[in-house]
């Protein structure tokens, strides 16, 4: 079994600590591999539902609005949009395309 930790040093720095804890032998580059592999994607699955809307007016807390224009997941959405621009003007320019 594999467990490993990360513990950021500071919030502006990519910089952490790792912890790997393996209770078997593993060769010294199948562990660098792990340690210095790429990242696994962060999709978030953040959706507002009805309830969740009617709890926020309920309580006169923060604005539905707001709430969204804070998640993540709206950041990812506007991250995501000028690729997604050029990818449309892309398949617009092809001949024959017809939107």
């Amino acid at each position: 079994m594999i467990g490993c930790e990360v513990q950021p040093r500071a919030r502006a720095r990519a910089a952490g600590v790792v912890v790997l804890m393996l209770d078997t032998r593993m060769e010294p580059a199948v562990a660098q591999g792990m340690l210095r592999g790429a990242p696994d994607a962060l999709t978030s699955a953040f959706h507002l539902s009805y309830a969740m809307l009617l709890n926020l007016l309920r309580g006169g807390g923060a604005a539905p609005e707001e709430l969204l224009r804070a998640s993540f997941r709206q950041f990812q959405a506007a991250r995501a949009l000028p690729a997604l621009r050029a990818r449309a003007a892309g398949l617009e320019a092809r001949p024959g395309a017809h939107l």
